[in-house]
């Protein structure tokens, strides 16, 4: 998978619920291996956590190997 440009909290729950489906992996597994309830894990695959708790959050993104990469966005000229 490519790195993509993730401008909210929801789209970021939305691009974790593919990853996770993409590796057939279901919420229940992820939810337990990730230590998080299945309950919140739906919530913020559907885009519904816009105040999730970074830890947490990075807690779901270490356990399907994934990275978050902050980069500068390219200058506009005004």
């Amino acid at each position: 998978m490519r790195p993509t440009v993730v401008p909210s909290a929801p789209r970021l729950g939305r691009l974790v619920g593919a990853v996770r489906a993409n590796a057939g992996i279901t919420q229940a597994e992820l939810a337990e291996a990730a230590g998080v309830s299945r309950t919140w894990l739906i919530h913020f695959e559907a885009g519904k956590k816009r105040r999730a708790q970074m830890d947490t959050v990075f807690k779901v993104l270490r356990t399907l190997d994934c990275e978050m990469v902050i980069q500068p966005r390219r200058r506009r000229d005004f």
